[in-house]
């Protein structure tokens, strides 16, 4: 008796260990983001008394209010840019790979854990025999395409490649797409004249007007040049380096321009780049957005 029992959805920002998981266990995952990677890791335990056949674990979706009686379809392969959903390949995972027993992942449901596999292309893994004292965990790496819909609650199982026979499934995953925004996204101005001559101002601080919604971040580096030729060297922050950024607390909020004395002063055009991101870290996909309408840089001459 081979039993779906749990599920987790998972952030693709590391590796098979390392992941973080941006909700908890068996929860269903409200405004998924279309065109982003993201993890489905799933546990399937025999809770049967005999040692099972080995199982080559599908990944399956349907779009339904009732994942019990919902017509399920194949995953498709991570080139299938027209269906709803589609596998997609990961920077930090190779498909095939191994799967561990991740601590603070799953619950344990049986004795002993049975490596399963890690998917980016196909949707099948090869096969895992698991008795009746095994439990095994898999982990694919997905994304909702632009044709999948939004409000629409999506249902997600395992089966033997194709065949549900001896199969219970007491947690189905979910996912509901909102549309979503990506992670981050930057725009970088045009070449702005401060002082209308060879001799530049002393930068002295940037701030910006519009919303931060709660768990979105807006900031900012900066790049001066003596003309609008460049070379433009976008830095910030504490480092003042490109790694690091500006970020004012609020907006209507300035913050110090920390790197003008040795980096910016005395040069006379400057561009900004400012980098919207829908979460707080900036790299996982959120379900809101900072808005930036204007951006004010001090100067004085």
């Amino acid at each position: 008796s081979y039993e779906q029992i749990h599920y987790r959805w998972r952030n693709d920002n590391g590796s098979e260990s390392a992941a973080t998981f941006p909700i908890l266990e068996d929860v269903q995952y409200n405004n998924f983001p279309k065109d982003t990677v993201l993890r489905l890791r799933l546990e399937v335990s025999n809770e049967g008394w005999t040692r099972g056949s080995s199982q080559s674990f599908r990944l399956e979706y349907a779009s339904s209010t009732d994942c019990a009686t919902a017509a399920y379809t194949a995953m498709p392969g991570n080139s299938s840019a027209n269906s709803e959903w589609r596998m997609a390949t990961s920077t930090y995972l190779t498909d095939g790979e191994a799967t561990t027993n991740v601590t603070g992942g799953l619950t344990d449901e049986n004795a002993a854990f049975a490596a399963g596999q890690v998917k980016t292309t196909g949707n099948t893994t090869s096969a895992t025999t698991l008795t009746s004292e095994n439990f095994t965990e898999v982990e694919y790496s997905v994304t909702a395409n632009a044709s999948a819909a939004s409000g629409v609650p999506y249902c997600f199982r395992l089966t033997n490649n194709g065949s549900a026979t001896n199969y219970t499934y007491t947690k189905y995953p979910k996912a509901v797409i909102s549309g979503g925004y990506p992670a981050a996204g930057e725009i970088t101005s045009v070449a702005l004249d401060t002082t209308g001559s060879a001799d530049g101002p002393a930068y002295n601080s940037i701030m910006w007007k519009g919303t931060l919604p709660a768990g979105t971040r807006v900031r900012f580096q900066l790049a001066t040049a003596a003309s609008t030729g460049g070379p433009w060297n976008y830095i910030g922050g504490a480092s003042c380096n490109s790694s690091s950024w500006y970020e004012p607390s609020a907006p209507d909020t300035p913050v110090e321009i920390t790197c003008a004395p040795q980096n910016h002063n005395e040069q006379r055009y400057f561009r900004y780049r400012a980098q919207l991101c829908s979460s707080s870290d900036c790299s996982t996909a959120g379900s809101d957005s900072p808005t930036v309408d204007s951006v004010i840089v001090n100067w004085s001459p």
